[in-house]
């Protein structure tokens, strides 16, 4: 799996630290996701298999959701940020997102699934990076990806503690 540059020592990380990550994305000016993002699923068992909605994998994706939330919440405790920038976890089909820029997080994946919708009644998406947003998101993505790098410096003191 290929890394964004700027989200790869999280995911190494969150990794390492027995959250599994698979996928994610550094965020982007001109393309793709306005935040940077990881999808977390729980590994697959031999033993359970294409089942990935039985309660087994919910009582996995669940326990890793709340690790991960523990480690968000001392991260937080002395450390003082926007809610655009503080970083959060989202339920997904299966598992869940470890995200930033909550507002912009979930108006990009509205965007994201309305625009898949349209693609498979055969239509064409429109283009939704305009010189507006691109404006935007040089003002907002940097802070978004320094709280992320600081998530991984933190994940990565703590293991070694």
């Amino acid at each position: 799996m290929i890394v964004d540059k700027k989200i790869k020592s999280l995911v190494q990380a969150l990794n390492k630290t027995g959250i599994p990550t698979t996928s994610s994305c550094e965020g982007h000016i001109n393309r793709d996701s306005p935040v940077p993002w990881i999808k977390i699923t729980a590994r697959e068992k031999s033993s359970h298999k294409n089942s990935k909605t039985s309660k087994y994998w919910q009582d996995e994706n669940k326990k890793i959701r709340l690790k991960t939330q523990e480690l968000l919440k001392i991260f937080y405790k002395d450390r003082k940020v926007s809610q655009l920038v503080r970083i959060t976890t989202s339920s997904a089909n299966t598992g869940f997102w470890i995200h930033n820029g909550k507002i912009l997080f979930h108006r990009w994946r509205r965007t994201v699934n309305e625009r898949v919708k349209k693609i498979k009644k055969g239509g064409k998406a429109p283009e939704i990076i305009n010189r507006k947003e691109k404006i935007r998101r040089v003002r907002t993505l940097p802070p978004l990806q320094k709280e992320m790098a600081s998530f991984a410096k933190f994940l990565m003191t703590k293991r070694q503690t």
